[in-house]
C-alpha cells in the first residue's frame, strides 16, 4: 500500500529590476527577496516590495497636467508590478519552487 506525504511548501519572491549596465544600459537583475511558509505572506511581502519601488520611482518620475505621476502598481495573478507609461520598471513574482509536492514515502 502506498500512502503520500505532504512536503512542506515555501513561497519565494523573486524580484525583477531593471538597472543601469556598466556603459548605462538598462540591465535586468534578479534579486532573491525571501522565502516565506504562507502564499498570503509572499504576497503581502512583494506587494509592500512593489510600493516601496513605487514610491522611489514616483519621487523622480514625470508629471502630466493634471499631476500624475507616470508610474503605477499593477496587481496580477503572480505578484505585482511597477508600470510607467514607457514599460515595466520592476516585478515582483511568487514563485513556487514544488508546485503539486505530494509524492510518496
Amino acid at each position: 500500500m502506498s500512502t503520500s506525504r505532504i512536503i512542506a511548501h515555501r513561497y519565494e519572491v523573486l524580484g525583477f529590476v531593471l538597472a543601469a549596465g556598466e556603459d548605462e544600459t538598462p540591465v535586468s537583475r534578479t534579486v532573491h527577496c525571501g522565502a516565506f511558509a504562507s502564499v498570503e505572506e509572499a504576497f503581502e511581502i512583494a506587494r509592500e516590495l512593489a510600493v516601496a519601488q513605487w514610491r522611489g520611482t514616483a519621487s523622480s518620475a514625470r508629471t502630466d497636467d493634471a499631476g500624475n505621476v507616470d508610474c503605477d502598481v499593477e496587481c496580477t495573478d503572480f505578484g505585482y508590478d511597477v508600470c510607467s507609461r514607457a514599460g515595466l520598471i520592476a516585478r515582483f513574482w511568487i514563485f513556487d519552487p514544488c508546485p503539486g509536492a505530494i509524492g510518496p514515502d
